[in-house]
């Protein structure tokens, strides 16, 4: 993972700047609301204003070359590449791998609980 985008995303969650929600990457219903992963999502599309990035049904979708209907994949692995990573948000907890999704949303871990698990992550 890059070092310097962790560190970022370690920041933001730890930040306040961002409300949880679970079940979604972006909460439809709640503004501001993203789960761990979401608010990585959030902050690369912040951050790359080039890009047409934009939420619908709780998901990341891309439509920078103008398709008709974007691409939420493609927007996803644009997020795992800028964060070195070619897996599916992986890390390891209590000696397993586990889905950061799974430690928001199953194990409902606080932001604050989940940059710890980043924080120790290689």
């Amino acid at each position: 993972m890059n070092q310097e985008v962790k560190k970022l995303w370690i920041d933001v969650l730890r930040s306040g700047k961002y409300n949880q929600c679970r079940g979604e990457c972006k909460s439809s219903t709640v503004p501001n609301s993203f789960c761990a992963v979401g608010v990585i999502c959030e902050v690369y599309r912040e951050l790359s204003p080039n890009l047409k990035l934009e939420w619908e049904y709780g998901n990341l979708w891309d439509s920078t070359f103008g398709d008709r209907y974007p691409k939420k994949q493609e927007a996803i692995h644009a997020v795992k590449r800028w964060l070195g990573i070619t897996d599916t948000f992986r890390i390891k907890y209590k000696n397993e791998s586990i889905h950061i999704v799974d430690l928001n949303d199953c194990e409902k871990m606080s932001f604050e609980e989940i940059a710890d698990i980043l924080e120790k992550e290689n």
